[in-house]
């Protein structure tokens, strides 16, 4: 990745059992410093259909009396670690849900400078945070798939 002008990182990958994925942009060599981009697949809200033959299914919502008919899945950027500098202080991740179909690829678009970092899910969502790295050769990329594998 470049320090002088925005950089664009174009990612597809199908989760498939990983309850997570992650891209590490902006990141040293040491992994001093880095910017955590994650993908939860289906780990969001449940949205739930009532039981049909169950009449107080419908008066009450309950997991026991109804079935699981979609998830939402959960973006998240993480700049927890992103700077160590003194003066640049921690913050909350910025998290976003987004509904993306089982047979649907995510794709992942990713525009990083030195002091913003966008991503763009499946062109239905965005989340993005300053950051302020210290180190100057804070530029690699990576990628991770806990839990399960990630097809890339």
């Amino acid at each position: 990745m470049s320090t002088e002008q925005a950089d664009e990182l174009r990612i597809e990958a199908d989760p498939k059992l990983a309850s997570v994925f992650e891209v590490n942009v902006l990141r040293s060599p040491g992994k001093e410093e880095y910017t955590r981009l994650c993908f939860f697949s289906k780990r969001g809200f449940k949205y739930r259909e009532p039981f049909a033959d169950r009449v107080q299914a419908h008066r009450v919502m309950s997991s026991a009396l109804s079935d699981p008919v979609r998830y939402e899945s959960v973006i998240s950027i993480d700049s927890s670690c992103a700077s160590t500098l003194p003066d640049a202080l921690a913050r909350p991740p910025e998290t976003a849900p987004v509904l993306i179909p089982s047979d649907e690829p995510v794709q992942l678009r990713v525009f990083v400078d030195r002091s913003v970092v966008e991503v763009f899910v499946n062109e239905r969502q965005c989340v993005a945070v300053r950051i302020y790295p210290g180190h100057r050769d804070s530029r690699g990329v990576s990628l991770m798939s806990r839990g399960r594998e990630s097809e890339w």
